[in-house]
C-alpha cells in the first residue's frame, strides 16, 4: 500500500515528547498505515533509533546508523 501522507518530525531534544507524538500519530483518522513518518535529527546523538523502538515497546533490533 502506498503511503498517502508524509509527516516530517524534527527530533532535536525531543525524547520526552515522543510518546505523546506517537500516540497522536496513531490516532489520526487517516490511519497510521497511511502515514510515512520521517524523523529528522539535525544534531547527532540527541535521539537514537533504539529510543523510538522502546516507545513502541519493541526492543532495539539493529544499531543506529548515526
Amino acid at each position: 500500500m502506498d503511503k498517502k501522507v508524509t509527516v516530517i518530525i524534527p527530533c532535536y531534544n525531543s525524547s520526552k515528547y515522543l510518546p505523546k507524538l506517537l500516540d497522536s500519530l496513531k490516532n489520526q483518522t487517516i490511519g497510521i498505515e497511511n502515514l510515512l513518518c520521517v524523523f529528522v535529527d539535525m544534531v547527532p546523538c540527541t535521539i537514537k533509533g533504539a529510543d523510538l523502538n522502546m516507545v513502541h515497546g519493541n526492543p532495539p533490533e539493529a544499531s543506529n546508523s548515526s
